[in-house]
């Protein structure tokens, strides 16, 4: 009995460790991207050139280079948690906080890649996407929430995808010149549709509808936190398009300049998707409830890091390219002019600031009512 125990404990830290090494691969890729792009995008000839005479395609690459830096910060976090929560590798924790840096990035590669091999990595993918081993209660493939899952993934995986990676010639995005009355029209699909927090939040909940689909019972969705991530950040995008944006083009009439791919990414990326995917992660968790395990620090940030590198990446944009993701009002510099001629204003931060709290709001709104769910339900099954 012992000896197996031993075994298993050996096997989950040896499985601990491999996965921190396919992250550690992943954090390393992220970094020649990051020296590659800026090797293009912030080389002599346009580091000291304004803005607004900058190439598109330069100026996108140094905006997707901004997602590059932040993606490979949130994965040496990911490291940095793993390695302070399983308490792997005490006597050099100091370096392994600061894991986004070059040399203890060595260290930690040299430390881990002696786990990968074939099997370990095989092994890894049948823990996380196999059956949970203390799944409540198992989610049944015939039941009315899998049914719903199929059905909605089904629609997302046409819908979300034709209209990400098509950008219809009259929805480009406006570029206005210093001291020139007339406008630039850009058609690109970075500025125009991958950039934005509506597009990726689409995607994530594709992706979990996805992993749910293959196996709703997967040890990938203990405590389920990518699930609720995925809700907080569709209910933000439904909230503030609705309650903020689309007022907003009602008013200003350009709503009245809509094409079908307008309308299609309202009803769809802005409405349907948002409440159908809400309505599925109700059900799932009135009937299959499961308890918040984790730390409520550990869960708090973990449901606030995207939000996070988001609105960094909106912050810093306007500094390396001559756009904003949202216009004015994530625009602070005041030398880049958006929404009909206005420049950039650090007051705009309020904005920034406000959307922030409201992601924090529902992180602790979703632990709470989960948590309290959880207890009352505990207390009527006694």
């Amino acid at each position: 009995m012992l000896f197996k125990m031993n075994e298993t404990i050996i096997k989950h830290s040896t499985l601990i460790k491999v996965k921190i090494s396919l992250l550690i691969i992943i954090q390393w890729s992220l970094l020649i991207c990051w020296s590659i792009i800026s090797a293009f995008s912030w080389n002599d000839e346009w580091r000291n050139i304004a803005l607004h005479l900058i190439p598109e395609d330069i100026q996108i690459l140094r905006c997707v280079n901004l997602f590059v830096i932040a993606w490979y910060i949130f994965i040496s976090l990911i490291i940095w948690n793993i390695l302070d929560e399983y308490k792997i590798n005490n006597k050099d924790k100091l370096l392994s906080l600061f894991s986004f840096l070059f040399v203890p990035s060595i260290f930690l590669s040299i430390e881990y890649f002696k786990y990968l091999s074939f099997l370990n990595i095989i092994d890894l993918l049948k823990n996380e996407f196999g059956n949970s081993s203390n799944a409540q209660q198992i989610i049944k493939r015939k039941s009315f929430v899998y049914i719903l899952s199929c059905v909605l993934f089904g629609i997302y995986i046409i819908v979300i995808p034709a209209l990400a990676f098509y950008v219809s010639p009259n929805n480009g995005l406006k570029i206005y010149l210093p001291n020139n009355s007339e406008h630039i029209i850009w058609t690109d699909l970075w500025f125009n549709s991958l950039q934005f927090f509506t597009i990726q939040s689409n995607f994530l909940c594709l992706f979990v509808l996805l992993i749910f689909v293959i196996n709703p019972n997967a040890h990938f969705f203990k405590n389920r936190i990518l699930l609720i991530i995925a809700t907080i950040n569709i209910i933000v995008v439904c909230l503030v398009y609705n309650c903020i944006l689309l007022p907003n083009y009602i008013i200003t009439k350009k709503i009245n300049n809509w094409d079908l791919q307008n309308w299609l990414s309202l009803a769809f990326n802005h409405i349907f998707n948002p409440i159908s995917f809400v309505i599925f992660f109700i059900i799932l968790n009135t009937k299959y409830k499961h308890k918040i395990e984790i730390k409520f620090k550990n869960y708090f940030i973990s449901t606030l890091l995207l939000p996070t590198i988001y609105l960094i990446y909106a912050i810093c944009q306007p500094f390396v390219s001559y756009t904003s993701v949202y216009g004015f009002a994530t625009n602070l510099n005041p030398n880049v002019l958006t929404d009909l001629n206005t420049p950039g204003n650090s007051i705009n931060i309020i904005y920034i600031v406000l959307i922030y709290l409201i992601f924090c709001c529902l992180s602790l709104v979703f632990y709470f009512i989960n948590n309290k769910l959880m207890i009352r339900r505990s207390k009527d099954e006694k």
